[in-house]
């Protein structure tokens, strides 16, 4: 008889190269607030995304969120996401979807509305700490689009805002 066949091993976890980001902001008429996305995946902790300051926690009444979109450039096994942000306070989650619309307020509204149907663990709530680490992925499932959406600000000492320091993406 012959011997059993052994399981092939696990591929090995560590970091995903991310392939694409995008700043999502569905609800502006400017969209001034887009530039410095590749920021987030430069590997420099002390440079980022920001968003504007608003005068309240929620983008000044303006707007349902802002977020960062991920491309990981094919379905991908994906274990863990670490945002790293500026400062303490910020309410956010993570979300997936399987579309890529244009980047436009139209396009970035679909998104939105799109990704809001699937959410990766729990959102955080006025969160404590300076790093958001999302660990809710479902073993089985690939996945290729990510979107780190904000939904509230942390106060500073000129009103609301966060920087968005760095993202980076676990799996195999």
């Amino acid at each position: 008889s012959a011997p059993p066949q052994a399981e092939p091993p696990a591929p090995a976890v560590g970091p995903l190269r991310v392939r694409d980001v995008r700043i999502v902001d569905p609800d502006s008429k400017l969209r001034d607030e887009l530039d410095d996305a590749d920021k987030v995946i430069d590997g420099d902790r002390d440079k980022g995304w920001g968003t504007d300051t608003y005068t309240t926690a929620n983008f000044g009444n303006r707007k349902s969120g802002m977020g960062v979109w991920i491309d990981l450039g094919s379905q991908r096994t994906v274990k863990s996401v670490q945002v790293s942000l500026s400062s303490t306070g910020a309410t956010a989650e993570l979300l997936t979807g399987t579309t890529n619309p244009p980047s436009t307020s139209n396009g970035d509204k679909q998104l939105v509305q799109d990704y809001k149907k699937t959410r990766i663990g729990q959102p955080f709530e006025e969160h404590d700490g300076t790093t958001m680490a999302f660990d809710g992925f479902d073993a089985d499932t690939q996945y290729r689009y990510l979107l780190f959406w904000i939904t509230k600000l942390p106060p500073n000492d000129r009103g609301y805002q966060i920087d968005v320091q760095e993202i980076t993406v676990q799996g195999s």
